[in-house]
This record gives C-alpha cells, structure tokens and sequence, in this order.
C-alpha cells in the first residue's frame, strides 16, 4: 500500500516538475525572452511621437527644390524649444511662423526662407540673433505638363525639379514627327516662355542641363514643313523628321527629282519673312557642279521648278503660296 501510494504521488508530482521547467527559463531569461514581444510597442510609442515621419518621402536631390504650397517644413530656433513647430505653406505661399506671424516663403529654396523667417524674428525683436533651422518634412506634390509631339501627353506628378530629358522621357520619348523647337512656359506670375533647341546638333548633355520644375509646361513643336512645287515627280509638303535638316538638292531628291521638261536654271524659292515673303532664285546646275553651295531650307518654305522660262515669268508668288496651301503633305521616311 505504502508503494502504491508512492509512485500514485510521483505520477502526480512528474508533470508538476516538468511543467515548472519552461516556467523557471522563462523567468531567468526574461529579458531576451521578453524583448520581442516588447519591440511592436515601441515601434508604435516612436511613430505616435512624430506624427508627421513617413507622411511623404522626400527625393534626396531636392536642393533645387522651390517652397511651393502644401509643403510643410518642421521650424526650430536653437535654444528655444517653444518655438518648435511644423509650418504648412499656404496657398498664398505664407508661413505662419510663431510670434513673427506670416511670412512669405513661396518660390524661395530652403536658405532663402530660412534667412527670411530669421530676418522676420529680427525685426520684429523677438530675438537678437535667432538661429533658424528648417527642414522639408513633406513635399506638395507637383506636377509639370508635357504636350505636343511626345508619345503620351499629359500632367505628370513630380516632387522637384528633374531635367527636361527626365521629362521628355515621363512623356514616353518624342514622336518621328517632333520639330528641334521645345516650349518651356515657366510657371509663376511672369509666365515665361522659354525657347530651347534640340536639333541634331544639340548635345544631350545640354537637355540634362535645363530644368523642369513643378508647375512649367514643355511644349514639343512639330517638325517644320517644306513644299516641293512645278515641275518634280511628286510635288507636295515634305515635314523635316528626325529633327532633320533640309537643303535645296535634298529637298528635290525627296520629291523624286526634277522632270525632263522642268527649266533647272530658273528655280525659285519663296521664304517668309516677317510679314513679307522673300524670293530668290537659283540656278540648279551651279550647285550640282560645287560651284555654290546648296542653300539651306527652313520651315514653310517654298520651292517652285518651272516646267519652261516663260512660265516661271508668268507664275507669280501668290499663285505659288496658293499651290503649297493645297499641296499633299508626305514624311520623310
């Protein structure tokens, strides 16, 4: 009996003992063991702290970046904690800053507000020499238009300044038929139209160069257009593609060459200028023997080949503007 009841009590105490074992780890560890379930609540104590981390991200190359508004700044005075504060750019480009009141800071890059808002708690003598700090903590977003010749025309949200290239290339590059004329209307209360160049000459580094800020609007112009008229195998409005460039020879090589009865020494080429039209005329043996060079065409030019001298003496500007305004429109290919 005494036996029995001595292993009914072991069987009784075993799980006991085993059951205390995790329990006793779990209290001479309990640092480490209580360090993770003890992590999420700070993570959530830190995010509840600064309410405003992790709103928007801020590109890391915003140095160009102009205050626009929506942005909102995280503003501090060194040594005076009272006056820390997030400051919101109104839509009329104000700050409102503590004591000082509002302050315009629209347009301005970051130490140009900085020294603004200083000089704003100068004059008003809240301080003597207030050291400022202040720092982008979420950008409005901003968005830049692209039309014209670009695969995909549109509003394109951007944070800060990127390079027309950067741009061009949001659009989805430019189309075949893309001019060497880009528009960049410049927002702002000047409203400037900026003029920029993209022939075949240009460098590309020189498209990395120019920017494009939040709120500006690129323009690509269409490639120019030259008429081929009289007296060629398929006269007609050839656009300069490719941001190409045409001459007189190259020019009747598209319109398939001169035709046998076409007068070659009494061509004539009509270019506007202003508000008149300008017409010279040029003999084509001169420049396919290299005694002159073939002279460059720009857009909306005309270039008319009598089929005989008396009718290039008959046929007069206006009868040849008139042609080119009916005239087929073909692409280089």
């Amino acid at each position: 009996m005494n036996k029995i009841s001595t292993v009914c009590l072991s069987l009784i105490a075993l799980p006991l003992l085993c059951g205390s074992v995790p329990l006793c780890a779990q209290q001479d560890n309990g640092t480490e063991a209580g360090a993770p379930l003890a992590q999420p609540k700070k993570s959530r104590a830190s995010a509840q702290k600064n309410p405003v981390d992790g709103i928007t991200t801020v590109p890391e190359d915003f140095a160009n970046a102009r205050l626009s508004p929506g942005v909102l700044l995280r503003f501090s005075v060194f040594d005076a904690p009272e006056m820390d504060a997030t400051l919101r750019v109104t839509s009329d480009g104000n700050v409102a800053v503590p004591l000082a009141g509002p302050v315009q800071v629209g347009g301005l890059s970051l130490t140009e507000a900085r020294a603004r808002i200083r000089t704003a708690l100068i004059d008003g003598e809240f301080f003597k020499d207030p050291q400022v700090t202040i720092d982008i903590v979420q950008l409005a977003p901003g968005f830049a238009t692209l039309l014209g010749e670009v695969q995909n025309p549109g509003r394109f949200q951007i944070l800060s300044p990127i390079s027309l290239q950067e741009a061009l290339v949001l659009a989805g590059g430019e189309t075949v038929e893309a001019g060497a004329e880009i528009d960049i209307q410049r927002s702002g209360a000047d409203s400037v139209v900026e003029h920029v160049l993209n022939d075949k000459e240009s460098s590309r580094n020189d498209l990395r160069k120019i920017m494009v800020s939040p709120g500006d609007a690129v323009t690509v112009q269409r490639a120019g257009i030259v008429y081929i008229l009289g007296a060629v195998h398929r006269p007609g409005g050839y656009l300069m593609l490719n941001k190409g460039s045409l001459n007189l020879l190259e020019a009747l090589s598209l319109a398939g060459g001169t035709s046998l009865e076409a007068s070659t020494d009494a061509i004539r080429v009509l270019r506007r200028h202003d508000q008149s039209v300008v017409e010279e005329k040029i003999n084509l043996s001169h420049l396919t023997t290299g005694n002159s060079p073939a002279p460059p065409l720009g857009d909306k030019d005309i270039v008319f080949v009598p089929s005989s001298k008396t009718k290039s003496i008959l046929v007069n500007g206006a009868v040849i503007i008139g042609s080119a305004a009916s005239a087929a429109l073909y692409r280089v290919p």
